[in-house]
């Protein structure tokens, strides 16, 4: 039951079509930038990759790092008799079923949104 909800959704559609076509893209940018080797040894234990960025015997760092995500905390799409808590009751799910809980309001501000 609660599939086919999900299945309905147009959002749901949507976001597999991106994830479809942005995974492959994003492993084949990492592949082609940081699968290229030198043939040089990489450096031994001890080694300060801070100190060893440039030159022929630099070896790759972190420089930039990007984080999507599409859903925070969120209540349920669908309840079931036996459930204490259905997705209609505002006394637990006050801002309604598709919107943040005060949890989930409170980590995507962390995050930056």
């Amino acid at each position: 039951m609660a599939i086919y909800v999900i299945l309905k959704r147009t959002d749901f559609r949507l976001c597999m079509i991106v994830t479809v076509i942005l995974v492959p893209v994003a492993i084949a940018f990492v592949v082609i930038n940081f699968g290229q080797t030198d043939g040089l040894s990489s450096p031994g234990p001890g080694t300060n990759n801070a100190t060893n960025s440039t030159g022929p015997n630099s070896t790759a760092t972190l420089q930039f790092l990007i984080v999507v995500s599409r859903h925070g905390n969120r209540p349920p799409l669908d309840s079931f008799p036996i459930w204490s808590h259905p997705k209609n009751d505002t006394a637990v799910w006050p801002y309604g079923p598709d919107s943040l809980t005060k949890l989930g309001r409170v980590k995507t501000y962390r995050l930056g949104a």
